[in-house]
């Protein structure tokens, strides 16, 4: 991998909402419920189609994160204080840290049972990497 690139979650890990919403709309269907149906369905593939929108863009100035609702943001490598790997209910993802202490969890990429991406480790060495190169203090910070 080479900057600059863009990480975003790719349709086979956004897979497990539209399983999952089949799956309970279908029940919704059965129990004959369908406008909880309808709107189960729809809540999923919103879902399914706003996931696809997040990512994280690693550039040579800098990192940003963007999707659909969420607030788009753009930080310069000088402006962190950190970059880790964060854990939530089993997924794991990319928090950085602003040297005004703002913690930031990146939208992309990500890692975990429903969101299996095998390039994970390799995309958040990258980061650091990039962050490592253009900041010569990050590289004692992440050490």
């Amino acid at each position: 991998m080479t900057i600059p690139a863009t990480f975003k979650i790719a349709p086979s890990q956004r897979i497990f909402l539209l399983v999952v919403g089949s799956l309970l709309t279908g029940l919704r269907v059965i129990d004959g419920d369908y406008v909880f149906a309808a709107v189960l369905a729809l809540a999923f593939l919103f879902g399914y189609v706003g996931q696809g929108t997040f990512r994280t863009d690693v550039t040579v100035s800098g990192i940003a994160k963007s999707g659909w609702l969420t607030r788009n943001k753009s930080f310069a490598w000088s402006d962190l204080a950190a970059i880790d790997e964060a854990s939530l209910l089993g997924t794991k993802s990319v928090r950085i840290t602003t040297t005004a202490r703002e913690v930031v969890r990146l939208p992309a990429p990500i890692d975990g049972f429903m969101t299996p991406d095998a390039e994970f480790s390799e995309k958040v060495g990258l980061i650091r990497r990039t962050w490592q190169e253009h900041v010569p203090e990050a590289r004692t910070a992440s050490a």
